[in-house]
């Protein structure tokens, strides 16, 4: 018995000694079939990065055959009206035809989205996961905080663009006088094109497919900054995309943090929204003064809140690589 005790001790120590041999020798062989198998390899982020090109080059083709179509739409029997901008040209058409405002400010989102959610249908993830449409690592609660942070970036830098250049607040105007106006079940749909649908499929895109790739196989920062320029370009207007260049910044921040892009989608419809009801409410600041006291009122509340989530965000660990479930 007890030789049988020893003899299995001992085979049982000449295993543990073989072993460290084993692993050195497949460690030390490069060209092991194992080492291949066991190796770790980052995702490519050739996909994300043609994704990100993909959708700047859509825009502009959108932006170029657009007016085109405006154009002809518009006046196609009245030579006196041609010189009038486009702008004006999408205002008179979506007065006589409503429905065609909805189609133009669905058609880029719809393309961008298409973009993420076919890019994520072809990935071996689950296409939530690979998205970043996860609970993520913060509670959802800091989700309104820091949705309620976000309009304050805007808020700053179109201050400090309008005093290099009046082309932002014309751009914002023209958007103002299209969107406004409408009533009903349509009006709350028109509202919802310039907020909630670019808030879902900008942040599904940029945030979701392109920046959560990156985040697996390059620095946070670097990860941050590449998307956030595909996300600029994608505005083609140079004093636009050097507007939302900031937003983005933070956006990508808050994604990258919370391990998820619901506070991007979020945050970036508070923006948005916050801008549109600025827009629409300014004309009557002057004559309403609890207009401009309530405007006021929700700049201190998104200063205040921006605040405290940078205090909030720099006390937690960031949650790189992929969005957690």
């Amino acid at each position: 018995m007890l030789r049988t005790k020893g003899s299995s001790l001992s085979s049982s120590e000449n295993l543990d000694e073989s072993l460290p041999t084993n692993v050195a020798a497949v460690e030390g062989t490069a060209s092991s079939p194992l080492l291949g198998n066991l190796a770790p390899t980052r995702p490519r982020v050739e996909t994300a990065l043609l994704a990100g090109l993909l959708a700047v080059f859509g825009m502009l083709a959108i932006s170029l055959l657009l007016p085109l179509f405006v154009k002809s739409a518009a006046h196609s029997s009245d030579p006196l009206q041609e010189s009038l901008p486009v702008a004006e040209d999408i205002k008179a058409l979506a007065e006589r035809s409503p429905g065609m405002l909805v189609i133009f400010s669905l058609l880029p989102q719809l393309m961008l989205a298409a973009l993420a959610l076919g890019g994520s249908w072809l990935s071996p993830e689950g296409w939530r996961q690979r998205l970043g449409l996860t609970t993520g690592s913060l509670p959802k609660r800091f989700w309104i905080l820091l949705a309620l942070s976000t309009p304050v970036i805007s808020v700053v830098t179109g201050l400090i663009i309008s005093r290099l250049t009046n082309d932002l607040s014309q751009r914002m105007q023209d958007l103002g006088g299209l969107y406004g106006g409408h009533t009903g079940l349509f009006g709350l749909l028109v509202l919802s094109l310039p907020t909630l649908v670019p808030g879902l499929c900008e942040e599904l895109l940029f945030r979701g497919y392109v920046q959560t790739r990156l985040l697996q196989s390059w620095q946070p920062a670097k990860s941050i900054l590449v998307s956030s320029l595909l996300f600029s370009a994608a505005h083609l207007s140079p004093i636009h995309a050097l507007g939302v260049f900031p937003l983005s910044l933070w956006l990508g921040t808050i994604a990258m943090r919370c391990g998820c892009i619901w506070p991007a989608i979020f945050g970036h419809t508070a923006n948005n929204l916050f801008a549109l009801v600025v827009l629409l409410a300014s004309p009557h600041a002057s004559t309403t003064p609890q207009i401009s006291m309530a405007l006021g009122l929700f700049f201190v509340i998104s200063t205040c809140a921006c605040i405290t989530s940078l205090f909030f965000l720099s006390s937690q660990s960031a949650a790189t690589g992929s969005y957690k479930s």
